[in-house]
């Protein structure tokens, strides 16, 4: 009889736990000291500020789990705010928590605003991430609405400001695309290092920068076996069948084996846009 009573209560002293748990994380996450502690453990790995400025909601079942709203990073130097949250939830291990160390199983974003050097801004509908932890391979999707969906796998090292993409990028009415390659990132500067780019069954390689001081600045120095021209135009905006115009200055230079255009078929070419491409 005691051994059946013994197990009885081991159900109600684990509910009993996992309540007294539950109260003590949701205290400590709605306590000052809590969340300047959750927000200094996000700055630290980022390597930018970032604000909980939202409501908090946790979860201990089936894994902890923080949700809310209003989750900013903000610009080290001038304070701006460079992406807002609406929405976000997290899944974390708990025990890292304790240490003021993130592990973290699953992120989601919605309704981000993504600031612009000219003063603009970006909206992207959801983000999801799984497995997310720095410096190892990270599952992720992100919605664009009626741009499509990218997803892929990155590792992001901010300790080397790098991150290694492998990603696709799929729409309606266009060529998936693909992109694998080194990004190393800084304020005003993102450069692409020995990248490959698909569009379709078209492949492009080479290297290239992104210059963010002023007006954005896309550089890119590629190569390439065969290009048709006609299929390509289809999947830029402001080419053919397409509309709209390009959010930045582009300088490009590529040369290809062959490139194609209607009837015409071209050998050993370069093609060059805009100006000679540099990066500083």
């Amino acid at each position: 009889m005691k051994i059946r009573r013994l197990l009885l209560l081991v159900p109600l002293i684990t509910l009993s736990v996992l309540a007294a748990l539950y109260f003590a994380v949701d205290y400590w996450l709605e306590s000052a000291g809590g969340r300047r502690a959750l927000e200094r453990t996000l700055s630290e790995q980022v390597g930018m500020p970032v604000h909980l400025n939202g409501d908090f909601n946790i979860k201990l079942l089936p894994s902890v789990g923080v949700s809310g709203t209003e989750l900013v990073v903000s610009d080290p130097a001038t304070g701006d705010d460079l992406a807002v949250g609406g929405y976000f939830e997290t899944d974390l291990a708990l025990a890292p928590l304790f240490r003021e160390e993130l592990e973290v199983r699953h992120v989601l974003v919605e309704r981000l605003k993504l600031a612009l050097p000219d003063g603009g801004n970006v909206f992207i509908p959801r983000i999801r991430l799984e497995s997310f932890g720095f410096g190892r391979p990270t599952d992720f999707e992100v919605d664009w609405s009626w741009l499509g969906v990218l997803s892929g796998q990155f590792t992001w090292s901010p300790d080397e400001s790098r991150v290694l993409l492998d990603a696709l990028w799929v729409a309606d009415d266009r060529d998936d695309v693909s992109y694998r390659g080194t990004v190393d990132y800084g304020p005003d500067l993102v450069r692409f290092g020995s990248s490959e780019l698909a569009v379709g069954s078209q492949t492009v390689s080479g290297v290239g920068c992104l210059q963010l001081a002023g007006a954005p600045v896309l550089n890119l120095i590629l190569e390439a076996e065969t290009l048709d021209l006609d299929a390509l135009s289809r999947n830029i905006p402001g080419g053919e069948g397409a509309s709209g115009s390009l959010p930045f200055e582009l300088n490009l230079r590529l040369d290809a084996a062959e490139i194609r255009r209607d009837d015409i078929t071209a050998f050993d070419t370069r093609l060059e846009i805009g100006s000679e491409p540099a990066c500083p």
